[in-house]
């Protein structure tokens, strides 16, 4: 991939009450350990969703690149204004999907035994068909 990426993911949640979150890097990040972006979406148990994320990188060192999120087809973040590198250093040339719980005391550990299972995780360079 180069200046667009987007992937798109099915996924079935065991954690009720647990609202869907992007957390990310990029230049002008408030925390030193990466920022939270709220969905406003909360999953519920047993259900499957469609995940569906978008970024495109920045130009020129301005804060234009995008990133974008859709659940079942539905847009929940669309921040227009990040600046992922200075200016055109570097491509996209990897994916990475995780879940966690994250934090490093007792106090960020799920309360209940939890699980998620995805299905039918694709990359493309292709926008969604659903903007």
């Amino acid at each position: 991939m180069e200046k667009d990426g987007v992937h798109d993911t099915c996924g079935s949640i065991e954690m009720p009450g647990v609202e869907a979150i992007v957390y990310f890097y990029y230049m002008d990040m408030t925390s030193e350990y990466g920022d939270s972006v709220d969905s406003g979406i909360y999953f519920e148990t047993g259900k499957w969703y469609r995940l569906t994320q978008r970024i495109k990188l920045n130009q020129n060192n301005l804060p234009n690149g995008i990133m974008q999120v859709w659940i079942d087809g539905v847009k929940v973040i669309d921040d227009t204004e990040v600046r992922y590198r200075l200016w055109d250093q570097g491509e996209i040339d990897s994916f990475y999907f995780s879940t966690f719980h994250g934090g490093a005391a007792e106090d960020w550990a799920p309360q209940n035994d939890s699980f998620a299972l995805f299905d039918k995780i694709k990359v493309t360079k292709l926008k969604p068909e659903f903007n």
